[in-house]
């Protein structure tokens, strides 16, 4: 069973008589301290004007375990909810900034500037007085990497500048306190800001923002700072020192009561403070090396200066006391007793109260603190327990919510809330009236009191606590007397050791930042696609990640590497499956054809994690190349005949990439398909098609494949159409060239029975014979018809160093994949490496004397005329290479 107190109130304090009850709300003894603190109107004049001559007393103002206990609603802005924010108001409070703390603040100017506005400038105010530094910045949840005004963080792209001011500035032309630049040479130089403005005495931070969209997609980020607050005064022996920055809470309490917006008062006993701040700074309770009790936050100017206070005692577990016209703190600290009190300076009975009642009692404390650890964010600190407590209270937990709103290390809050928890359940409350013996006694003080009739022996004195003072006339007895209210307590109540600290389980460290996006990986391949019944080159890629549950999207480009702008893909939200962040196709990509240079692009993919922020552009390229794998060659070449026309039909190549077929020819009939003799007569018959007609010849036929690249099939499909087969014509004439090659000839040779190029060194020579015909020149076939040509030859392969039918391994051309047969054969001089050609072409005119305008054809087929002309071309596309031929002739039939 558990009952959650939610600070229930309760006198920490019990007695019978009013005045020296500690009230609900702190109080003089003349109304109450509340509205005294609250109004800051001092209540001293009046209590002295009406009691001087009755008593003097020292009252409790306010103590931590009060303030834990006050029915009041949460109004501190020192929650991080409150704090991490920037906000616009007409009327805003201002803040006051103590020890370190990080904090947004009021926006107080805000415009527009440049070509389409899209430099943002922004004011905001940080603390209405001077402060020691701006240590970090923050954009959004994140601290980022500055250098002077800049922020240098890939993420923000530097397109954000943040300057500080920390409130010492006295004209435009002061520099920032991160930045060699002033108002004058930034804002002033901007915007329509006043060029008087300067912001004096104010403490702020002056922001510019360059608007990207890829960089700002959520908007305005929310920017903050961690602060180091008010210089404040310390004392040394009653001496005020030079103001400077700390975060001692008993240094700092003493400013807020001295402040213009604190208590304005002055009257401040120096020795309390000075030794509440040797307590506060103790480094030897946490196991940090941490000051035991700092002040780390921001007083609000429309908070209650009362509970600013009461919040502050929370702090160093300390009691406020005002008395003898002056403000007295004691910080939590247990200082063993040297006073002893006995029944003889007793002048009254005792009152005591024992245990108080449920309504007012504990046996857990739970809350939560601001975690410096965790970038100033509100958080729990681990409940304290005791089991002992809880078994007094018949295992019936009651728990006490301890805000600790001005503490950030996690130790110092479970020191706090250990503290609170032991001290209350030292219950014992002692009220009497004293002899002078126990004038020197100070509230604050640790006494011993010894009665023998409770068991407090000598040596075994019960230890309490001071916390009412109050000496007044005693009209009876004839005597003044010392009225104390005494709370029990011991050094074990103070206690705290490195066993007690646990670590703080409630915020998942781990958490990534929201801005954190994973890396991703590219690969890039290169397909073909049917579109519209055309084969175009694609370019895929793929997006991969390890983490892809984290990334919502990716946004990919392409160029091609020598462009300067990229080419939008496209964004895909992804739907997570395996590692694969997406699939994406370039469609239509230009790919260069044989011997062709490579085609380079540049691909990038940009990350987009759920809240829009974009990740590291990764960017690879890729070199297309031309296709270097040839189509399968086609299959089932058959023909018919008619008339004079062979008609070839073959099965189609199925290959995506296919762009043509071609039709060869050689009149032997026992060629191979690429052999020199083999020679193309049909050079594209467009895709689907797979039928092709041709005049008649006798020969082999071949149908070979082509890509879209330039490949052809390395093979081809063939047939075969014999002599027999072709109709019969009325008339042949064969002219044999071989062996004397009498015609005329250009850059040609004839030597041993065989025709070959003189000169051949270099690649793309050629040669011209022009056929003898027994020395006419020319066919005649007595009066102009049509009529059917074919020729013959034999042609082999000649190598300019060839050394008795051999050449050098290095005279190979091009790589061994394209060498023919086996390696038995490559250094033959002979070898077929398609290095080389022979065109026969003829031409055909009525008259002699129009032969020489006539256009020459390929000498297969059919041709109309009366004199028919043959000659052969020779060329190489390798060097050193010619055609060797051996035997030459040309038919015509009619």
């Amino acid at each position: 069973m558990s009952i959650n107190k939610h600070n229930t109130p309760f006198n920490v304090l019990r007695h019978n008589n009013s005045f020296e009850i500690a009230p609900r709300e702190p109080t003089t003894l003349i109304g109450t301290i509340a509205t005294f603190i609250a109004g800051g109107v001092s209540g001293t004049a009046v209590y002295y004007a009406a009691y001087a001559l009755t008593y003097v007393a020292i009252s409790m103002v306010t103590t931590a375990l009060v303030s834990s206990l006050m029915p009041k609603p949460d109004a501190n802005p020192n929650n991080s909810q409150g704090l991490q924010v920037n906000s616009k108001a007409p009327l805003a409070p201002m803040q006051f900034v103590y020890g370190k703390v990080r904090k947004g603040g009021t926006i107080t100017f805000q415009q527009v500037s440049g070509g389409a506005n899209v430099v943002l400038h922004q004011i905001i105010v940080l603390a209405g007085h001077e402060i020691d530094s701006v240590e970090s910045i923050y954009l959004n949840d994140a601290i980022v990497i500055m250098s002077n005004e800049n922020v240098t963080q890939n993420i923000w792209g530097q397109k954000v500048k943040v300057y500080v001011h920390d409130g010492s500035q006295t004209s435009a032309t002061s520099t920032f306190a991160n930045s060699s630049e002033s108002l004058a040479t930034t804002l002033h130089a901007e915007t329509s800001a006043p060029v008087d403005f300067v912001g004096k005495g104010i403490a702020y931070l002056y922001c510019r923002l360059e608007y990207d969209s890829s960089i700002f997609a959520n908007g305005v980020p929310v920017i903050t700072a961690v602060v180091k607050g008010k210089k404040v005064v310390t004392t040394i022996n009653g001496v005020a020192q030079t103001p400077t920055w700390t975060d001692n809470a008993a240094w700092i309490i003493r400013d807020f009561i001295t402040s213009d917006y604190g208590l304005k008062d002055i009257s401040v006993d120096y020795a309390t403070f000075e030794e509440a701040a040797s307590v506060s700074d103790d480094t030897t309770i946490l196991s940090d090396s941490s000051k035991q009790y700092t002040i780390n936050g921001v007083v609000q100017s429309s908070q209650s200066i009362g509970n600013v206070l009461q919040d502050m005692m929370t702090s160093c577990a300390g009691t406020l006391f005002w008395g003898a016209g002056s403000w007295r703190l004691f910080a939590g600290a247990f200082v063993a007793p040297t006073k002893i009190l006995t029944l003889d300076d007793l002048r009254s009975g005792i009152g005591l109260d024992t245990k108080m009642s449920m309504a007012n009692n504990f046996n857990a404390v739970r809350g939560t603190f601001v975690d410096k650890d965790q970038g100033y964010i509100s958080t729990d600190y681990p409940q304290v327990n005791s089991p002992t407590f809880l078994s007094e209270d018949s295992n019936v937990e009651s728990v006490l919510d301890l805000a600790l709103p001005y503490t950030t290390n996690s130790l110092a809050a479970q020191r706090l809330a250990k503290q609170m928890l032991f001290r209350n359940r030292e219950q014992l409350t002692l009220t009497a009236e004293f002899g002078l013996n126990a004038l020197d006694i100070e509230v604050g003080d640790f006494v011993k009191f010894r009665n023998e009739r409770y068991g407090w022996t000598t040596g075994n004195e019960k230890t309490f606590e001071v916390t009412d003072w109050k000496l007044s006339p005693n009209v009876e007895g004839g005597d003044l007397r010392v009225s104390l209210t005494l709370r029990e307590s011991s050094e074990a109540a103070f206690g705290f050791t490195e066993a007690d600290e646990l670590d703080i389980i409630s915020n998942n460290t781990t958490l990534l930042p929201y801005y954190d996006v994973p890396n991703v990986g590219i690969t890039v391949s290169k397909e073909y696609r049917e579109v519209n019944e055309s084969v175009v080159n694609v370019l895929v890629i793929e997006a991969t990640s390890n983490e892809i549950e984290r990334v919502e999207s990716v946004i990919v480009k392409y160029k091609k590497t020598a462009d300067t702008e990229f080419k939008s893909v496209g964004q895909a939200i992804l739907v997570n499956e395996g590692n694969t962040a997406g699939r994406f196709e370039v469609v239509g990509i230009d790919a260069p054809q044989v011997n062709e240079p490579a085609i380079n692009y540049t691909i990038s993919v940009t990350p987009v994690n759920a809240l829009g922020y974009k990740g590291t552009t990764i960017t690879t390229t890729f070199n297309v190349t031309h296709d270097t794998t040839p189509p399968s060659a086609p299959t089932n070449l058959t023909h018919l005949l008619s008339g004079g026309t062979a008609f070839f039909n073959w099965s189609p190549v199925t290959a995506l990439d296919l762009s043509h077929y071609k039709l060869h020819y050689s009149s032997n009939s026992s060629a191979n398909f690429g052999d020199a003799s083999t020679l193309v007569k049909v050079e594209k018959i467009a895709r689907p098609a797979t039928s092709v007609s041709f005049p008649a010849l006798a020969g082999k036929f071949f149908v070979s494949a082509v890509d879209k690249t330039g490949n052809e099939s390395t093979t081809a499909t063939s047939v075969v159409i014999s002599t027999s087969e072709l109709p019969a014509l009325g008339q042949t004439d064969t002219d044999t060239e071989s062996t004397s090659f009498s015609g005329s000839k250009t850059n040609l040779t004839v030597s041993g029975g065989k025709l070959f190029m003189t000169s051949f060194a270099n690649a793309n020579s050629t040669g011209v014979y022009e056929f003898d015909h027994g020395g006419s020149g020319y066919f005649d076939v007595g009066t102009a018809r049509t009529i059917r040509l074919s020729y013959a030859i034999t042609v082999s392969r000649k190598h300019q160093d060839a050394v008795n039918g051999e050449v050098n391994w290095d005279d190979i051309p091009n790589n061994w994949d394209t060498w023919p047969n086996n390696f038995d054969t490559w250094t033959d001089e002979d070898a077929e490496f398609s290095d080389y050609s022979v065109i026969v072409e003829a031409r055909a005119a009525d008259t002699v004397n129009n032969l020489s305008s006539a256009t020459f054809v390929d000498a297969t087929g059919e041709i109309v005329g009366r004199y028919v002309e043959f000659r052969a071309t020779l060329s190489n596309t390798g060097p050193k290479i010619t055609p060797n031929i051996s035997a030459l002739s040309a038919t015509v039939e009619y």
